[in-house]
């Protein structure tokens, strides 16, 4: 009899050591599922506004290029100092910056992204100096200042994109393997930056 009443102690101890143990072990992978969806959240997010970035500077620059365009043209029909082989100059640079792919791919390829820049660069070098050229009209100023401030916004826009990238990029790179392991595989490479970043 007091065999018996030793086993049913044992098992009843044993039966509550389970079940006090079942809710903590729940509860540690209710806690890894959450922290997953806070992860996938968070990198859907930093997704969304770097492609909503890569369109805004893609749309800026294209505007910027428009009005270099149109500045040309207004001082091709004037009468001024400004050469011919200046204007082609621009005219050349104008048609390169148009067969570019769109940001989204640029920024993927330093090397194309880099002849863009330097184009980019040496237009609005070649505009700025047939500015200094000639009697500014109003509409020339204002295209000057417009131009310059659409140059400066594309920048800034470039700076706050590598921001993000960063921080996308150091949230994958500590969370990979939790992320494999929750399948998601969409988050699986880390993305380039506008400057590279030095190796450490």
């Amino acid at each position: 009899m007091k065999n018996f009443i030793l086993f049913l102690s044992l098992f009843s101890v044993a039966f509550y050591s389970c079940e006090q143990k079942a809710p903590a072990e729940k509860s540690l992978s209710d806690s890894s599922k959450v922290n997953v969806v806070n992860l996938v959240q968070e990198l859907s997010v930093l997704q969304d506004s770097m492609a909503f970035l890569l369109t805004e500077i893609h749309e800026l620059d294209t505007a910027k290029f428009a009005q270099q365009k149109r500045l040309v043209a207004m001082i091709a029909h004037m009468s001024s100092p400004v050469s011919r082989a200046e204007i082609k100059s621009a005219e050349a640079l104008l048609t390169n910056l148009n067969d570019y792919p769109g940001m989204e791919v640029m920024v993927k390829a330093q090397s194309i992204l880099s002849a863009y820049d330097a184009d980019s660069d040496s237009l609005l070098s070649v505009t700025n100096r047939m500015l200094a050229k000639v009697k500014k009209s109003d509409a020339l100023h204002e295209l000057e200042i417009s131009i310059a401030e659409k140059d400066n916004r594309s920048i800034v826009l470039r700076f706050n994109y590598d921001e993000l990238a960063k921080r996308y990029n150091i949230i994958l790179e500590k969370n990979q393997e939790i992320l494999m392991k929750s399948d998601s595989t969409k988050f699986g490479k880390t993305v380039p930056l506008f400057q590279a970043e030095n190796p450490s």
